[in-house]
């Protein structure tokens, strides 16, 4: 039985520029496609948190696993393989969640797209070889200036401030988590 193994976020050690995706990318979008968000978010949390499941937790993380097991039997993936496309669902559905938030505040996924480019492939590489709270933090700030410049009236250091801040560099981290991982399936 293929078993997810951990780490389910992989830290990346180096960024590379996003891959085009051909036919050597069938399937990636199974999990993604099949695997409730709610569960792949749980699935991360897990991870990042470092901590036993809890809860409702191991039901999720059966259910991903299942899911897992079928796409990667359905595309006969190696391990390797399947965990990037466990990790580009992650990281899509955590994108999705930021946009869904910027959507409520009249903007788009384009706005993680500008403060990526302005982060720059250091900030990004920073990111994603570790999930720590000051490149988090570095990377909502730079967010918070963008909206602030665009007219959203938030008071820096405010709870909203904060918390705004936090979901559009975790869209960050799962948008350039997504492109990585991205890579990795392709070159497996």
């Amino acid at each position: 039985m293929f078993v997810i193994g951990l780490p389910i976020v992989v830290a990346a050690l180096a960024l590379r520029p996003p891959v085009i995706l051909f036919e050597d990318a069938r399937g990636i979008n199974c999990p993604y496609n099949s695997i409730a968000a709610a569960d792949l978010l749980v699935a991360e949390a897990v991870e990042r948190e470092r901590r036993p499941p809890r809860g409702d937790d191991s039901a999720a993380l059966a259910r991903v696993s299942a899911i897992m097991q079928a796409c990667a039997d359905e595309y006969a993936w190696t391990p390797n393989r399947a965990s990037a496309a466990l990790n580009n669902a992650i990281g899509l559905v955590m994108r999705d969640k930021a946009v869904e938030v910027l959507r409520g505040r009249g903007l788009d996924v384009h706005f993680l797209d500008e403060v990526q480019a302005e982060l720059g492939q250091s900030g990004i590489a920073a990111l994603l070889s570790s999930a720590r709270d000051s490149n988090l933090d570095h990377a909502a700030d730079v967010a918070m200036r963008r909206l602030v410049a665009r007219g959203h009236d938030i008071p820096p250091g405010s709870e909203e401030w904060v918390r705004l801040g936090h979901e559009i560099a975790r869209g960050l981290f799962g948008l350039a988590l997504a492109n990585r991982s991205a890579g990795d399936f392709t070159l497996q």
